[in-house]
């Protein structure tokens, strides 16, 4: 790797695809996740991240205790990404569709939730390394959850796309009429 880099321009500007290629590897490594390798996903998501984002974003899990609270529920998100558009007035800004199945356990219940959301995730260019290859780090995340007619849409579009299987209706528990 470090001969290829050499060979390379560091301060090129990633093309598409490796800007694609990013978003896509992060949210995928992000929210998609089980028991085992939530703390492994989320501190390399993290590494991808600006030292003030990831400042931010580990302020917040802390607080929340988010990851003990995964723990506790054995929780595990499965995300298909529905799709991924670049704004067309800022090349570094994406917005990105996509469907979570977050399952967890309490009391020896599951549950399972199918969340759609759009994610905004803006990249900086930085000099490519060894370390950054892609030369890219996420300066800006955040994500919204998606209701009514949009929700069906990305739905829709998830299991055309053959990414996911079976709907889940909002809130609904699995084996069970109950909803949250």
């Amino acid at each position: 790797m470090p001969t290829v880099l050499a060979a390379s321009n560091p301060s090129a500007a990633p093309d598409s695809l490796e800007k694609d290629a990013f978003v896509k590897n992060f949210l995928t490594r992000y929210l998609d996740y089980d028991p085992h390798t939530l703390t492994q996903n989320w501190a390399e998501a993290m590494n991808w991240m600006t030292v003030n984002l990831r400042r931010t974003a580990l302020s917040q899990l802390e607080k929340n205790d988010t990851v003990g609270t995964l723990e506790d529920e054995q929780a595990s998100s499965t995300f298909k990404l529905s799709h991924l558009e670049e704004d067309k007035n800022e090349p570094l800004t994406y917005r990105a569709f996509g469907v979570r199945t977050v399952h967890t356990v309490a009391n020896q219940r599951e549950t399972t939730q199918q969340i759609v959301e759009e994610y905004h995730i803006r990249l900086l260019n930085v000099e490519r390394s060894a370390e950054n290859p892609s030369g890219l780090l996420i300066g800006e995340y955040w994500s919204n959850q998606i209701e009514g007619e949009q929700r069906n849409a990305v739905l829709l579009d998830s299991e055309l796309n053959g990414k996911e299987s079976k709907p889940v209706p909002a809130g609904t528990v699995a084996g069970s009429g109950d909803t949250q």
